[in-house]
């Protein structure tokens, strides 16, 4: 197994070596920067030098400097893309260092996610600041980050977890790759709505100039264009007829542009986020991958042409149609070629090879984002480990656990085995002593292990299982729902679903506390005993220790664990370890003494 700092000296080295290229490309960018004025000064100079020549002369000399100051200027805008495109890189080594030293970067943090949970909450800080989303997620298309969120909220079957596993196997070696596809990603955002307008487009109706006339008409104005300027040119119609003949043609075809410009306004929204596509394409494309799922989505581009190839023709036709926005270059192309037509008639083309292919690209760029998360993840934790996909219902064993998002010098691990259903394991503790967290620990673990994920253990084994909690308790001051009765809509869900004899695992944090300690009691106890009753499995954690007197009436159904404390000159100590049997330690009166609430004093 890989050593733990392996990723941070990766990530130190990756940021100092693309330090390096990035200012050898800004010195060779400024050194073309210098050639490309010298040109200039040439040019200047031999404009002056040549002008008692004539104008022949001067073309003669100019073209080869103009020549050279295109390729100058072209090398300038690729040697821009590469430092750009280095910037980006440098940015996602930097952020990961960030992570691995608990700081928290300002990726996305998915709270617009938050009512995929239901009536579940956020008990296990799956979405929001600080939580798990921006944790794993490295998805910057509006579908991937949608497919991350599934990823969290929806289990899969055995096999699709088990294809992810394999997927995010093969990746996690692949670093390089995986920041290309994500710094491509982070440069335009490529959204729902872009794929939405593309869709749209090629799904609709030929356009309207489509007809047999317009396909007449395309190559009989440039003809009559050109022959007009040749019969000029041999002095064969005057100036008077040339130059109506011209502003008629002219005014005609701008009247036309401006109708295909009104039809096709909407593909232009989309022109920035093509590029990002084709990149974001050519990535995929470019893999070489051997996991089932990896090759069936990398195929999703592969057809007679690839996606990006495609991409990038149709960003092409968009860009020729924007030449309207330069009238020097826009205007005679609009009379000698009837410009804006041609770009039609090659957008129709496009359009008729592309029925439901779409869709497909979308998709297969959000799944290599997910996927290329998970991978980044297992990469940045190497001790964590590929859980056991179990196929029997219901086995936990989880080895030297510990919570995803706590820092390993801070984190203690903890061990525990679960075997069959109808049982639960009955958790009491101090305060502070670490039951909910323990609780949190496991749920997020089992969470991580049905997206397809590495999960923050030394050996971890579960069936197919969704995590059910009721832990964080709010009220909602909108629905007029008290903490009371926000608990209880909790509560009533996880009956539901053990009723409908459901696949779930269970977390309960302190049942019912909106109420007295009668009520709380009486209904805790019938809850245990209906959840025993419909075989369902989970941990409740409470500090009510006489809850643990239902192990003696449900052997073997009902373990007692617990989490504890010490207090040494005054001070509580803890130590976060599961420990079996039930915890006799209190500390809630040194606690209140400690922020002044004075305990022993008479009224």
């Amino acid at each position: 197994m890989s050593k733990p700092e392996q990723p941070f000296q990766f990530y130190t080295d990756r940021i100092s070596h693309l330090n390096q290229e990035t200012n050898k490309l800004s010195s060779t960018r400024s050194g073309i920067s210098w050639a490309r004025l010298a040109v200039i000064i040439v040019a200047i100079v031999a404009v002056v030098w040549l002008w008692p020549s004539g104008f022949g002369s001067i073309l003669l000399a100019l073209i080869p400097l103009f020549i050279i100051f295109g390729v100058l200027v072209a090398k300038t805008l690729k040697l821009d893309e590469q430092i750009t495109h280095n910037r980006m890189l440098i940015k996602i080594s930097a952020e990961e260092l960030s992570g691995l030293q608990g700081l928290h970067s300002e990726r996305f943090e998915g709270s617009i996610y938050l009512r995929k949970l239901e009536n579940s909450g956020n008990d296990l800080d799956i979405f929001g600041p600080a939580s798990l989303y921006p944790f794993i997620s490295r998805a910057y298309t509006e579908k991937g980050r949608d497919r991350m969120a599934e990823w969290l909220t929806i289990v899969a079957d055995r096999n699709t977890i088990l294809n992810k596993q394999e997927a995010v196997k093969e990746l996690r070696s692949q670093t390089l790759w995986r920041q290309q596809l994500q710094a491509y990603g982070m440069r335009t955002s490529v959204t729902s709505k872009g794929q939405e307008i593309i869709e749209n487009w090629i799904e609709s109706p030929e356009g309207k100039f489509q007809s047999p006339v317009w396909m007449v008409l395309r190559f009989l104005i440039p003809l009559l264009s050109f022959s007009i300027c040749i019969l000029y040119g041999f002095d064969k119609v005057t100036d008077s007829f040339f130059n109506v003949s011209i502003l008629l043609i002219l005014g005609f075809v701008l009247w036309i542009g401006r109708l295909i410009g009104i039809e096709y306004s909407h593909l232009s929204k989309i022109v920035k986020e093509l590029d990002a596509l084709g990149n974001l394409f050519h990535t995929i494309e470019s893999g070489k991958f051997r996991s089932e799922r990896l090759v069936e989505q990398q195929n999703l581009l592969s057809t007679n042409q690839t996606a990006s190839q495609k991409i990038r023709q149709l960003k092409k036709i968009l860009n020729r149609l924007d030449y309207r926005l330069n009238p020097i270059v826009y205007l005679p192309l609009s009379v000698f070629f009837f410009w804006d037509l041609q770009q039609v008639y090659s957008l129709e083309k496009w359009r008729r090879t592309m029925q439901g292919r779409i869709g497909n690209w979308y998709s297969a760029v959000a799944e290599f984002e997910c996927l290329a998360s998970l991978s980044t993840n297992s990469f940045n934790h190497p001790g964590w480990v590929i859980p056991d996909i179990s196929d029997n219902w219901f086995t936990l064993q989880g080895k030297k656990m510990g919570h995803p998002l706590i820092l390993p010098s801070k984190s203690v691990t903890n061990d525990l085995e679960m075997d069959g259903t109808g049982k639960f394991i009955m958790l009491t503790g101090s305060n502070m002593a670490g039951k909910s967290t323990f609780l949190r620990t496991l749920g997020t673990n089992m969470i991580l292990a049905m997206a397809g994920g590495v999960v923050c253990a030394e050996k971890f084994m579960i069936p197919v299982v969704r995590v059910i909690s009721s832990m964080r308790i709010m009220d909602n001051l909108e629905e007029e729902t008290s903490t009371f009765y926000a608990e209880l809509k909790k509560l009533k869900t996880i009956l539901e679903a053990v009723q409908r004899h459901e696949k779930v695992f269970i977390l309960l944090d302190e049942m019912l506390r909106g109420t007295n300690a009668i009520d709380r009691h009486t209904g805790s106890v019938a809850l245990i005993r209906q959840l025993i009753r419909f075989d369902a499995v989970g941990i409740i954690a409470s500090h009510d220790i006489s809850l643990t007197e239902l192990s003696e009436d449900y052997p073997g159904r009902i373990e007692n664990f617990h989490f504890d404390s010490s207090v040494i000159d005054n001070e509580i100590i803890f130590d976060y370890r599961l420990k079996s049997g039930v915890c006799t330690s209190t500390n809630a009166t040194l606690l209140m003494k400690k922020i002044g609430i004075q305990i022993d004093q008479e009224v």
